[in-house]
Parts: structure tokens; sequence; C-alpha cells
């Protein structure tokens, strides 16, 4: 019959942080442990400079005060300090956890959230944030010792868009306190879903103390807008600041608030990210620390629980196998000669190279002898020293290099198992007018593997 019918959806983008999760270290040993991080924390909003774009005032915008009159009864004060209490969001927001409905609203730029508060909507001395008195679980919209009361004055709120995406808008166009030649204009914008916070300064001429930014509920946490007027942005400027807003260079701020993201770590692989086990356990928190007895990827279901939206990370972890154990090669000399203690690997392959420290455990690399071979890209590595006899025991110069070696794998430089070998050399054949013998030899029994 060509009648039709309509209706309106609202489809909300929302973004997701940029994580990198890491592993730290992200090639480990067997038996040792690597740090995993999301990277993620929740405390305090974020301010962040954004175009001053001021939203279009409706016809149907309620006023609160229409050219210096007020539209509606204050809840308590006058124009210049005071208060309206329970003006509808049409919708509900969250701010610093606490879900609300309305907003409380006072002439001096602040926006309050929870039961009603006289003092703090009065409140015309305002402090740096974040703020301990009054006002607290508050919006600073631009919040100084203004009036509403002088001819030109408006405060004006309205809910725009459609579920889950609605805004609340409240324009403030105001003055200075005693000065009407100082007009303070901008607009707070609340977002629904997200729990964002806009604020757009088009004009701030008061030359009082001000402050811009949100305050939590017990005035411990608090966030101040940046100056955009500079490059870089100056952090958390407009905190108790005298400075002003002029017209042709208006400002504008996003203040994103924190989020308690759900965390799963697990394996890459299970049928379910957001709630498989980890080693038999549910690890949910924004980092863990894993031994692994294998390269594993790991992986992270991180969900932000204001919109709903979830990503999956993963966080490979590389286990190099332990070197396998040197065997030391006996040395037989005859005379006053330079011994050497050498060690090799038959069954390495190929890619471990030796390194020779002055003890088993904590020592040094040792560089104290006139001839050395470190890092030889081989399975075979040698020190050399000098040789003296010692109660019928030819030992090298350094006694504590001659007698403890260490084995590293050098390709990567972070895995190592340190061996040690006690190389003694002694006499096996007497002193005669032709020949002294003496040998190094491994005792197995000291090898530490």
């Amino acid at each position: 019959n060509g009648c039709t019918s309509s209706t309106t959806q609202s489809i909300g983008v929302y973004s997701f942080p940029a994580i990198t999760p890491t592993a730290t270290p992200s090639t480990i040993c067997g038996g040792t442990s690597s740090l995993l991080e999301t990277g993620l924390s929740a405390s305090n909003f974020a301010a962040i400079c954004i175009t001053p774009s001021p939203l279009a005032i409706p016809p149907a915008a309620n006023y609160l005060v229409n050219n210096g009159v007020a539209s509606v009864a204050l809840s308590s004060g006058t124009l210049d300090d005071g208060g309206w209490g329970a003006i509808p969001l049409g919708f509900t927001f969250n701010f610093f956890g606490t879900t609300y409905s309305s907003i409380n609203v006072g002439t001096n730029g602040v926006l309050q959230f929870g039961a009603y508060n006289a003092v703090a909507l009065g409140d015309f001395i305002i402090g740096a944030l974040p703020n301990n008195v009054d006002p607290m679980g508050a919006i600073y919209g631009c919040a100084n010792d203004l009036h509403c009361g002088y001819a030109g004055a408006n405060v004006r709120y309205w809910t725009a868009g459609a579920a889950p995406n609605r805004k609340f808008v409240i324009s403030y166009q105001v003055f200075q306190y005693g000065n009407a030649g100082n007009p303070v204009n901008f607009q707070v914008v609340l977002y629904e879903t997200l729990g964002q916070v806009d604020i757009i300064a088009t004009q701030v001429m008061s030359t009082n103390s001000k402050s811009i930014g949100v305050n939590s509920p017990n005035g411990t946490i608090g966030a101040s807008a940046p100056n955009c007027a500079v490059n870089p942005n100056t952090a958390s400027y407009w905190s108790a600041q005298t400075a002003t807003i002029p017209l042709g260079s208006p400002q504008a701020w996003k203040f994103l608030p924190p989020i308690n993201y759900v965390y799963n770590w697990s394996v890459n692989g299970v049928a379910n990210p957001a709630t498989a086990q980890l080693n038999g356990a549910s690890v949910t928190t924004t980092s863990t620390t894993q031994t692994p007895g294998a390269s594993t990827n790991y992986q992270v279901y991180i969900q932000d629980p204001i919109t709903s939206c979830s990503q999956v990370f993963q966080t490979p972890v590389t286990v190099i196998p332990t070197p396998a154990a040197p065997t030391a090669t006996n040395w037989t000399q005859c005379g006053p000669q330079v011994p050497q203690a050498s060690v090799s690997c038959p069954t390495c392959t190929g890619n471990q190279t030796y390194n020779w420290y002055t003890a088993p455990t904590n020592g040094t690399l040792f560089q104290g002898v006139i001839n050395e071979t470190f890092n030889t890209g081989t399975t075979s590595g040698t020190l050399y020293g000098n040789a003296t006899l010692v109660n019928a025991r030819c030992r090298l110069t350094n006694d504590a290099a001659s007698e403890n070696g260490a084995l590293l794998l050098g390709s990567t430089g972070v895995n190592s198992n340190a061996y040690n070998i006690d190389f003694d050399t002694k006499v096996v054949s007497g002193n005669d007018l032709n020949k002294t013998i003496y040998e190094i030899e491994d005792k197995n029994e000291r090898n530490r593997y």
C-alpha cells in the first residue's frame, strides 16, 4: 500500500589499545623463567588534545540559565556560587568505576557525580588536580570563580544520538565573577558506553586560577588538561592555571577513562582463550612469570569490559637446549714447557663456543695469560699459560684459571651451562737427566653439570 516504517540503529566502532605484550627474556635456558607482561595498567584518565569542534546547540536544548536568569530553580546558592542537582544524563555513565544516571551542575564550571554537595558546587576557589578537598568525584569543565547571572549568560544541556552511543552535552556561556567583559565559553561532553569526557574551550578570558580535568571520588587521582597551544603539548598544564584561551585559539581535550581490562593467559591453540587455564590454573593478571620446559607460544586474551571488545595476542618464548658437557683433553709434556688445558665436545652440534672463567660460578672472563683462544666458534677451545713447578706439581701461572673452565652457548649469548673442570698437571714419571713428564687430567668426579 506504499506505507513504510523505519527505525534508527546506532552502530558503535570502538578502538582497542595498541598492545604489544612482551616476554623478558624471550629466549631462555632450560629451567629458567620469563616474565610475560601485557604492558597495560589502570589507574587514571588519560588527557589528550583533540581538534576543537564545539557541538551545535539544538533548539530543544534545556536551559538552566537563559540570558542571566535561572530557568530552573537552583538546588543551593545563587547564580554566583550555586548549583542544580540530579540533571538527567539520558543514559548510565561510568566514572571511576561507578555508574551514574544524573549529574549535579555548578555555576562555577564544576560537574559533580553522586550525592548533591552544595559546598563543592558553590566552591569558587578551585585548587590543582588532584584535589582531596571539594569538589571530588567531579569534572572540572573550566572551574574557577564564574558568574551565571550577567546579561548574555546561558547554561544549556541536551542528550544526542541513539543507544548505546549517546552523548550528554552541557554548554556554558558565562563570565568571570566581577568582570562581565571576560567571557568563559566551554562545553563538556559525556559519552555513553565509552565513559569518555570531552571538554571544548572556545574562549576562556577569566584571569582567575582555574582547573580543567577530572577528579576521582576520593580526590587522590586526577587528570588535568595539557596545553594544546604549544608543541609538544605541556602535560597537566590546566591545573590552578591563570592563563587564558582567546577566541581565535580554542583548545579541546578528551579524557579517556582508566579501564580494568580482563586478562587470561594460555598457550596457543586452546579452544577458548578467554577461559583456558595455564599449567592447570587460571592466570588472570596483567603479568605472569613462567618456566617452560620447551619453546612455548604463550598468548593472552584481553577484554575491554566497557565495550566488550577483546583480542588475543601471541607472546612466544624460546627455550634453548642445555649444551652438552665438555671433555677435558690430557696433556703430557717433557721438560719445562707451556702446558695447555683444552676441552672438546664430540656430541656438540657445532654452534657452541668455549669461554674460560676464573671460577665455575660467578667468575669473570679470564684474560690474564699470554696466549688465549676465546669464542673460537668451534667445538674445541684452548687456554695457554706459563708453567712453574710447585711442590712437584706443574700448574698454570693463574691457579684459579688453570683449574676451572666454563662453557657458554655463545651463538645467542643467552643460554649458558657452567662445567667445573679441574685440570691438574702432575708428575707422571720421575726426573732424570733427559726429561720430566707432566700430565693434565680431568677429575670427572668434580665436574658440575
